[in-house]
């Protein structure tokens, strides 16, 4: 499940919360009342949570219609009262005693500068097959490391063309091995239908392995089919996720593990591999110089083409050619542009590897001055940021786990247990600076000293939408023009576990909400608006869902755009 898919749940899943719709904005406004609210801030007003299935949190569109705290839905859950009653996870047992596992998925952005990722859900818009909407985010995600993003966060679905990627952590683990720097993360792996202890395991396999560049997301999921198909049942969606989540970081924190819990028992066994070894630095290898390489596109020893041979090879484009103002692809309907610019032999290898070919490490021929190279992964190329890199999570304690949230239950589900959260991107600024002040309330409650909350509220991830244009107007166009299609070709293929009722917003409603709510328009106006969130939330690190022209040069372009005229202005 992913943080976006909000706005297709059954009713009443949650008892507590039924679900709402909230007004949209006004045109090229936002919601009335979201204006420069504080993240402890005491009245919200206007405020309105309508979320549902978002990355496996509450299900049922948990609604907060707020004047303000006081004899709000919002507030009565911060009172600990009746908002709770239903939920399964307010029924959640009591927190275990506070950890001091290393946090931050993936790297953790340091004051002042917001870390920026994209979010990729491999939509599968319509007219077009699972094997194109997989090239889309695969080519995405490489491409964010080239334009200097920070992570790239991955949902997960079954059986619906909303998104075609069935395992976020096998497309995680593909990832790590085509880039370098860049952090990427689930967001989110659905609990109950995977086993917590497999899930464990692979995400110590990935930290251990990337050199501390993953983070597992978890959530919740929804009520769908999928509970049937995998075994999990309702009951696990209902009531099961605290267990499998306590499971979980037991898995990823302790040497050997026991479980006599209602829904897995199992006698203790050692954890191999152990999340909690320091993961070892990665190596840059080195590749030889051009006139090592033989002639371009020369095949090696093996019948694989060297990087070398590759140089000047375009990593991204439409017809992987020109280059448009700024070092962008050029824009569709836009003739001409530049002529390609010739990469440098590190990069022609990363574009090699993200086009299928196998990169073959030369002998210690040349030093990375030689080669072409820059020191540390720092892009060097004119026109181009440097790209945010803070420390890597490579200290003892395992991958950072982050919880998506959509309801208060879910918040103090995640700030119980000391674990940033993730709040989905049909939420506004509001909304999330009143679940933030709630995560740190929960956070007190259970005891937790005050600079651990500060750090892990350091943590907490806002997925949104971007898509940079010339105008604002024609960011939104292309928005309107395919997401709409995409949400009801998409979510209209859910099926219910036990064929309860499912409502679902407008599509073109709902694009025209997250136009408003996000990051869309013009460079400018894409960065104030990040910064905007930033300060009225206090949440420093974005996932940005890029996809949604549902066009692969358009998407790469996008990228590009983000990385090359909206992060300067945010560092």
């Amino acid at each position: 499940m992913s943080p976006s898919q909000n706005h297709s749940a059954p009713a009443a899943a949650d008892p507590g919360h039924p679900a709402t719709t909230p007004a949209l904005p006004p045109p090229g406004g936002v919601l009335p009342g979201a204006t420069g609210t504080a993240v402890a801030g005491p009245a919200v007003a206007g405020s309105a949570v309508a979320g549902s299935a978002v990355a496996g949190s509450a299900v049922a569109g948990t609604a907060v219609a707020a004047g303000g705290f006081a004899g709000s839905a919002f507030a009565a859950a911060f009172a600990g009262a009746a908002a709770f009653a239903g939920s399964a996870l307010a029924e959640a047992p009591a927190a275990p005693a506070p950890v001091t596992a290393a946090l931050g998925p993936g790297p953790a952005p340091a004051e002042p500068g917001l870390a920026v990722g994209a979010f990729l859900l491999a939509a599968q818009f319509p007219g077009q097959g699972h094997a194109e909407a997989l090239d889309r985010a695969v080519s995405a995600a490489v491409a964010a490391e080239e334009y200097g993003l920070d992570a790239v966060w991955l949902a997960e679905h079954h059986f619906v063309p909303y998104g075609v990627c069935p395992s976020a952590v096998t497309l995680a683990a593909l990832l790590l091995g085509r880039t370098s720097r860049i952090g990427v993360g689930t967001a989110v792996s659905v609990l109950p239908t995977q086993h917590p202890v497999a899930l464990g395991e692979q995400a110590a396999l990935l930290h251990l392995t990337s050199g501390g560049r993953f983070t597992l997301g978890v959530g919740r999921g929804g009520p769908w089919v999928d509970l049937d198909v995998f075994g999990a049942g309702l009951e696990a969606f209902e009531s099961g996720f605290p267990e499998s989540l306590d499971l979980l970081l037991r898995w990823l924190r302790e040497p050997r593990v026991g479980a006599d819990g209602p829904r897995y028992s199992f006698p203790e066994v050692a954890v191999v591999p152990r999340a909690t070894e320091t993961p070892l630095p990665r190596t840059a290898p080195e590749y030889p110089g051009p006139e090592a390489a033989g002639p371009a596109g020369s095949a090696g020893p093996s019948g694989a083409r060297t990087a070398a041979g590759l140089a000047g090879y375009p990593p991204f484009g439409r017809a992987r050619g020109a280059v448009g103002r700024g070092g962008r692809p050029p824009r569709r309907g836009r003739p001409g542009g530049t002529p390609p610019r010739a990469l440098p032999l590190w990069q022609a290898a990363s574009a090699a590897r993200a086009a299928g070919y196998t990169v073959l490490p030369a002998a210690r021929a040349g030093s990375a001055a030689a080669s072409g190279r820059p020191e540390a992964g720092r892009h060097s190329h004119a026109g181009r940021p440097e790209p945010f890199a803070p420390p890597r999570n490579d200290a003892p304690g395992g991958p950072p786990v982050i919880v998506a949230c959509t309801s208060p239950g879910s918040v103090r589900l995640a700030a119980e247990r000391g674990l940033p959260i993730l709040l989905g991107m049909h939420a506004g600024d509001e909304d999330k600076a009143d679940m933030v002040a709630a995560y740190r309330r929960f956070a007190r409650d259970a005891g937790h000293d005050p600079d651990r909350i500060a750090e892990v509220e350091r943590q907490h991830v806002s997925a949104g939408v971007a898509q940079v244009g010339d105008t604002r107007a024609e960011a939104r166009r292309t928005l309107l023009t395919s997401m709409p299609d995409w949400f009801h070709y998409g979510l209209s293929a859910h099926r219910t576990v036990d064929g309860r009722e499912r409502r679902m917003r407008d599509p073109h409603d709902y694009t025209e909400l997250l136009c408003n709510l996000h990051a869309v328009g013009t460079p400018e106006l894409c960065a104030d608006r990040l910064a905007e969130t930033a300060e009225r939330t206090g949440i420093r690190r974005f996932a940005l869902l890029v996809e949604g022209s549902g066009d692969r040069a358009e998407t790469l372009e996008n990228v590009a755009r983000l990385g090359a005229e909206v992060l300067p202005r945010l560092r």
